[in-house]
């Protein structure tokens, strides 16, 4: 039996609002701990943009807000004993920038639907034409048979 250590301790990181988070629980011990990750000393679960991978080894969170800044910690557990590593999270940058990220793909949605909707007008009216094309000698076949 060998008590939980780690490998490496948990580092403080600052990150960008909507990019990604990575922070990975490096432990080692006999038999292999079991591993708790925690924020602001509340455990943590996986969700909505929040994966815990590995047999909770790895903790990820997808588009990172204000609201993930805090203090991480891991902690690992077996017979043995446990051991705790924590680290500081900052978020920099405002949340007006998600916003504005939205705002353009939004944007560029709607644009594309319109393009499209131009194309299949642009396409239908083509295809109209070229129907079109035999039309004038039947108007004139028709105005004939009214004179006589």
């Amino acid at each position: 039996l060998e008590a939980p250590r780690y490998k490496r301790s948990l580092t403080n990181q600052t990150v960008n609002i909507t990019e990604s988070l990575r922070m990975e629980c490096d432990v080692e011990g006999r038999p292999l701990p079991r591993l708790s990750w925690f924020k602001d000393n509340q455990p943590l679960h996986q969700m909505s943009g929040i994966q815990l991978q590995d047999s909770n080894r790895t903790l990820s969170i997808q588009r990172v807000t204000e609201e993930d800044a805090g203090l991480y910690t891991c902690t690992a557990c077996n017979q043995r004993g446990c051991v705790h590593s924590s680290a500081a999270v900052r978020v920099i940058g405002s949340s007006d920038k998600a916003n504005v990220e939205i705002v353009i793909l939004i944007g560029t949605g709607v644009i594309a639907v319109f393009f499209w909707a131009l194309l299949i007008l642009i396409f239908c009216n083509v295809k109209r034409v070229r129907n079109l094309r035999f039309l004038p000698s039947i108007f004139l076949f028709v105005r004939e048979t009214k004179r006589l």
